[in-house]
């Protein structure tokens, strides 16, 4: 909560010495969202300082980042996400119908474009983009918003697609959502303190999950161990088993 994203070496999660990690004090307000590109090579954090600053490392050095642009806007900067296999970033800002891409490089880094958040194509905005997430082919955008619904994108035209409905979200809400790894589920945080699974192709609410004390905080896949991953506010992790063969209708 002191504006300064920080991060250990060894992947421990423990600050055990000041030596260990590294502090970024390029933000004047709280930072609301900090992301690593795949490749680990840049580093990406919004603030409420209405900015968002790109980190990237010299050559392997994976323990050292370094500022290469800080990107004022007009709101705060909410959420941002990166390409499953590039070094493009995704940035939604507060009370702003875009979404702002850059695409990061050896050259420096480029605004590539915006998409278009409203279907209409219009500028009214009546919604907020809470979070945001690449699907893991990185063809689809979701997001998540402040009005009870994920949007689905096509992540290079803007084009919306679907709209998935099922989680309580207002305004006061910070909605997580995380897709599983075969892009056939997607994973939304609830006010109500619950997980709402929906199959994406059919667009239809399939599973949720509930017995959550507190609110939730954070919501992800480990592909690697092949659970979801939800934190709550009251401090507690739990590892969820998604099988697929046991989900209702299939």
């Amino acid at each position: 909560m002191d504006m300064t994203p920080l991060f250990d070496e060894d992947g421990s999660g423990e600050v055990k010495d000041i030596n260990d990690v590294q502090v970024l004090s390029d933000h004047s307000k709280y930072v609301v969202k900090a992301a690593f590109s795949s490749c680990g090579r840049w580093l990406a954090t919004a603030s409420y300082d209405h900015t968002v600053c790109m980190y990237s490392t010299d050559g392997g050095n994976f323990s050292f980042y370094q500022l290469r642009k800080q990107t004022s806007f007009r709101g705060s900067a909410e959420t941002l996400c990166w390409h499953p296999e590039k070094a493009v970033l995704v940035v939604a800002v507060r009370g702003d119908h875009m979404l702002h891409v850059f695409s990061c490089g050896d050259d420096g880094i480029a605004k590539e474009e915006e998409l278009n958040l409203n279907a209409l194509g219009d500028n009214y905005v009546s919604f907020t983009a809470l979070d945001i997430a690449f699907d893991p082919s990185g063809r689809l955008l979701s997001v998540a918003t402040d009005k009870d619904r994920v949007i689905l994108l096509n992540a290079t035209s803007g084009k919306q697609l679907a709209n998935l409905y099922g989680c309580s979200n207002d305004e006061y809400s910070q909605p997580r959502h995380c897709w599983h790894p075969s892009g056939r589920y997607m994973y939304c945080t609830s006010q109500d303190k619950c997980v709402v699974v929906w199959e994406v192709a059919r667009q239809r609410e399939v599973a949720r999950l509930v017995g959550f004390t507190g609110m939730l905080r954070d919501v992800s896949y480990n592909s690697d161990l092949q659970v979801l991953v939800t934190a709550t506010m009251d401090g507690v992790v739990k590892f969820w088993e998604h099988r697929p063969d046991a989900v209702a209708g299939d």
